[in-house]
Formats: structure tokens, C-alpha cells, sequence
């Protein structure tokens, strides 16, 4: 016996032992040569009892009876099979001569079968995780519709478990299951298939903000990743499946603008501050405010513009904000400092502080120098398990605004920011490493007074909305594994840089109708979302009137 377990026991390094039960259906606990593996357990990995039954089946597909035919799997439950041996087949009679026969001799047949097809489809698996495959995706759902008995369940691993009965063992052979996903898919990140951490591949997606565009999305398109299922086989997708970006619609800001329109280069603290007095911000003193968020907080414009949005402080949510101002003539410096939660995550805190010099009265250049810190994304980008490039982000960002009178009604104005991300704490997943991000926007436009009426204005601008000029994600992308577990990996290196460059055209006009004024707006986005060849275009209209 020795001698016969040993050569089983070589032959399970390429294939999978099946073996036939017995056909006496009154054996109810097996026999020993199908249990071999009960008593050497060098025999357990690769190894299946064949057990035969009758079974009928509704239009469903669903099992409605079974009649066992052969013995029960007893001692080799946990790694027995059941199938339907009842079949015409050659006999001995003649050469053409063809009979109908029963028994397992019909049923370990077609589980080698299965077997060889795994192997075929397969050929990066051991036989023993082939083995698995036929087991964990056996039909059992009718064990309890019949009334069979459960003995046992085997825990195949990433929340893999398959009941087993003494008489049945796993179910019925289901060659479609055993070929296709078994349990969840997930990326891997890692050397080997057991030790690896796992993402669940609804998880790993990475949803990329408007100021990226199609950037990430595109540098993975041509790229081949492996994805694995719950008992390690690998399946190959294309990298840009696990990018969605996140395009910002143009109504819900437009909206907005025509609610409540706001003028000129960008907001200004007296504006934003809603505890500083009418004119506050021309003298020295210092305030403390809540902020429904810190855009423009570093300007002192005296009027706002509805693309103010664009900055990077947009990244921020309500906050509090501290400024401390010092006026010399026309020249004002303030020192500005906040900390407030992020729009991507409000778990998460942006902070920051910054100094801002303004140099004249009515026509007016700011410039300002700041640094902020994001917590648990960068540039709003979030992070996952599988896509995980640190802890956050450092944000230094320069200021550049000009709001100038060129003459009485009419007023140009325009504003730049640029800066730089980098990123805090230690990459891991898929990724190796990132390097700093340079992002940009800027805004140009004018605004006329009393037009058409003595009540009303008009406003163009061209908005170039928060986008990211430069970057590049280093990442070790799956490919595939080899059969001793080892996961095959690729150096690819993603520039984080969008295909176009979206640029806004506005026209904002308000007039007075009766006490209230009416607000109409109109813009046409070339390369919307920073996509190359893509455009949008919206028209809203709003009346407001106090009483």
C-alpha cells in the first residue's frame, strides 16, 4: 500500500487522481481505496471519489430528486463528487454493438474530463487548486431543498466555503461553475498569490476628479491587468476599467451663478467674512470667521467672480479662518491661516496659511504665496487599498490677480494659480511611487456697466478650471501568475497629464426688473472635463428679489 500511495502521490504534482466508488448502494460509508487519501495524507490535495446518482430536474435546471445508485462517499465526503452515470455507451458485445450501462466507472470519466478542460483553460493553476475549483463550485443548492444532510463545510479561503454531505459529498459536478469566477474578484498586490494583499475590484476603482481629466484613465487604457478570484485564478482586464472619472456637470455651478452673481478677478474676505464689518477689509485688524469654503481667501479684491471655483482652495468645505492685516497706504499685507474639511472626503482635514499682498485701491494687483496640507487624497483625488499613493498631500500654490478700471462702467480683471503637490506617507498597493504634481488655472474676462439700460451689466470671461499640467505615477500592474503562485508584474509609468485643456466661455448678464434684478448666463466649455474634442454648453436663467 505504501508503494501505491507513494506513485499517487507523484502522479498529483501534474494531474488529479479520480477515483471510482464502489457500486454497491448499500455501502454507506465508502471504501478504502476511494478514502485512500483519509489515511495518507499526502493524498489530500489532488484527489476525487466519484460517486453516481440518479437525479430529475425541473425547467429550471434545478434538481427535484436524486437517487444515489452507487456507494455513498462516507470517509471521502470532503473531497467526493457525485455525477449522472447512467448512459449509452460501446460494450464487448460486437464492434457496432452499443448498450446502456449505470456506475461511477461513467462518472470518474467525466470529472477527468472537467479536470482536463481546467487544465487546458487553466494552465497556471496546480492540480490541486483545479481540484479546489471542482469541489467549491459543485451543486449543492438542493441538500436542503431534499432534506440531505450537512456533514461538514471546507473554508477554501477569501470567503470560499462549500458544504458537504456523507452521502453526496460536495453535489453534482458543474463544469460551467468550475470554469468560470468562483467567490469575488480582486486586485493583488504583492509577490504571491497567498501573501498578497487583496482589493475587492469594486473597491479598487479609482474615481478621478475634473482637474485630471482623462490623464490616469488614458495611461492606463493599453494596459493589460490581472484581476484574481477568490481561489487565485487570474483574469485578464484593461487597466482603464478601474478609472472613473469624475466630471463636473456645467448647470449645478451656472445655477448658482445666476442666483447669486458674483463679479470681478475673485472673492474677497470682505465678501467671504461674514463677521467683518462694511469696509473692514481696507483697515489693519485681525478677524476669526467661518467660511463655507476658503476660495479667495488669500484675495482682497473687492468683488467676485463666479469661476472663483476653480481655484484650489475649492478643495476645501467649511472651514475656520483666522487673517491678521496690516495697511500702509494703498498697500495691505494679510496673513491668512484656516482648517476645515475636504470636499473629496469631509472625514478628512485641509489646512492651510498664507501671506497676501495687495497694492491699490479701486484698480488693484494681489499676489500671494500659500501652503496647505490634504489629508487623505491629493488635489482631490482619493486614495484605495489598491491605488494608494500615500497619506495625503503638501499644496504650495502662488496667487496672481489684476482687477483694473479702464475706464467709468468698465473693469478688466483676471487671475493665475500655480502650484504644486506632493504627496505624504508611503505608496503601497499598486503603486511604487509619484512624483510632485504641478496643477494650474487661471481666468480672464471683463465687465461692463450700464449696457443696454442704467440698471444693468454685462460680463465675459474665459475660465480655465483647475487642471493638473504634470505628473507621474509609478505602478507594478499584474499580469498574470505562474504556477507555483508567483504573481508576474509590469513597470508602468502613468502621465497623470489630461488630454486637453478646458476652457470656459462666459456671458453673464443682469439687469433690474421691477425691485428684483434678472440674471441670465450662457457658457460653452471647449475640451470639457479637460478631454480632448469634447465640449458642453448650458444656458441659465434666475430672478431674485429681496424683501
Amino acid at each position: 500500500m505504501a508503494g501505491i500511495s507513494g506513485r499517487l502521490d507523484s502522479f498529483q504534482a501534474g494531474g488529479v487522481v479520480v477515483w471510482a466508488l464502489s457500486n454497491d448502494e448499500t455501502v454507506t460509508s465508502g471504501d478504502l481505496m476511494a478514502a485512500l487519501p483519509s489515511f495518507d495524507h499526502r493524498l489530500q490535495g489532488a484527489w476525487v471519489a466519484a460517486a453516481n446518482g440518479y437525479f430529475e430536474v425541473d425547467g429550471s435546471g434545478d434538481i427535484t430528486k436524486a437517487v444515489r445508485l452507487s456507494a455513498a462517499c462516507g470517509m471521502a465526503a470532503s473531497y467526493c463528487l457525485a455525477g449522472d452515470g447512467t448512459t449509452t455507451a460501446a460494450n464487448a458485445v460486437s464492434d457496432t454493438s452499443y448498450a446502456a450501462g449505470t456506475g461511477t466507472s461513467y462518472v470518474a470519466p467525466q470529472i477527468a474530463g472537467t479536470v482536463a478542460l481546467l487544465a487546458e483553460a487553466f494552465p497556471d493553476l496546480t492540480p490541486e487548486e483545479w481540484t479546489k475549483r471542482l469541489l467549491a463550485s459543485a451543486d449543492n443548492s438542493w441538500f436542503r431543498r431534499l432534506g440531505v444532510p450537512i456533514s461538514g463545510s471546507i473554508d477554501y479561503g477569501n470567503g470560499v466555503s462549500h458544504a458537504y454531505s456523507s452521502e453526496w459529498g460536495h453535489g453534482v459536478l458543474d463544469i460551467a461553475a468550475a470554469l468560470s469566477l468562483i467567490g469575488s474578484v480582486s486586485v493583488l498586490s504583492g509577490d504571491n498569490v497567498i501573501s498578497s494583499s487583496r482589493t475587492d475590484i469594486d473597491e479598487s476603482v479609482v474615481a478621478t476628479p475634473n482637474s485630471f481629466g482623462d490623464g490616469l484613465e488614458n495611461a492606463l487604457a493599453g494596459e493589460q491587468l490581472a484581476v484574481f478570484d477568490a481561489l487565485n485564478r487570474s483574469y485578464a482586464v484593461q487597466g482603464s476599467a478601474l478609472v472613473t472619472p469624475q466630471v463636473t456637470p456645467i448647470l449645478p455651478g451656472m445655477l448658482q451663478d445666476v442666483s447669486d452673481t458674483r463679479w470681478g478677478a475673485l472673492p474677497s474676505r470682505r465678501d467671504i467674512l461674514s463677521n467683518l464689518p462694511e469696509g473692514s477689509a481696507e483697515q489693519s485688524g485681525a478677524s476669526i470667521s467661518m467660511l463655507k469654503t476658503p476660495t479667495g481667501l488669500f484675495e482682497t479684491s473687492a468683488t467676485a467672480a463666479p469661476k472663483a471655483a476653480g481655484s484650489v482652495f475649492s478643495l476645501g468645505g467649511e472651514s475656520l479662518a483666522l487673517t491678521a492685516t496690516h495697511r500702509n497706504g494703498s498697500v495691505a499685507v494679510t496673513a491668512v491661516g484656516f482648517a476645515g474639511v475636504g470636499q473629496a472626503d469631509p472625514a478628512n482635514v485641509l489646512a492651510g496659511t498664507g501671506v497676501n499682498v495687495s497694492l491699490g485701491d479701486e484698480s488693484r494687483v494681489n499676489l500671494g504665496l500659500s501652503l496647505m496640507s490634504e489629508e487623505g487624497s491629493l488635489l482631490g483625488l482619493a486614495r484605495n487599498d489598491a491605488f494608494n499613493w500615500g497619506d495625503g498631500a503638501t499644496i504650495g500654490t502662488i496667487h496672481l490677480s489684476v482687477d483694473h478700471e479702464l475706464a467709468s462702467g468698465l473693469q478688466v480683471f483676471g487671475r493665475l494659480e500655480h502650484g504644486m503637490a506632493s504627496r505624504t506617507g508611503t505608496a503601497s498597493g499598486l503603486v511604487s511611487s509619484l512624483s510632485a504634481v504641478q496643477f494650474s488655472s487661471f481666468e480672464l474676462g471683463a465687465r461692463m456697466e450700464s449696457v443696454f439700460t442704467g440698471e444693468d451689466a454685462l460680463q465675459v470671461s474665459v475660465n480655465q478650471p483647475l487642471r493638473i499640467e504634470s505628473g507621474t505615477m509609478n505602478m507594478q500592474v499584474p499580469t498574470g501568475r505562474t504556477a507555483e503562485g508567483q504573481i508576474e508584474n509590469r513597470q508602468v509609468s502613468a502621465d497623470l497629464g489630461p488630454s486637453g485643456r478646458e476652457l470656459d466661455l462666459s456671458l453673464n448678464y443682469e439687469m433690474a426688473v421691477g425691485e428684483g434684478k434678472l440674471h441670465l448666463g450662457v457658457q460653452y466649455s471647449l475640451d470639457a472635463g479637460h478631454v480632448r474634442d469634447a465640449s458642453a454648453a448650458g444656458v441659465a436663467v434666475g430672478f431674485g428679489q429681496r424683501f
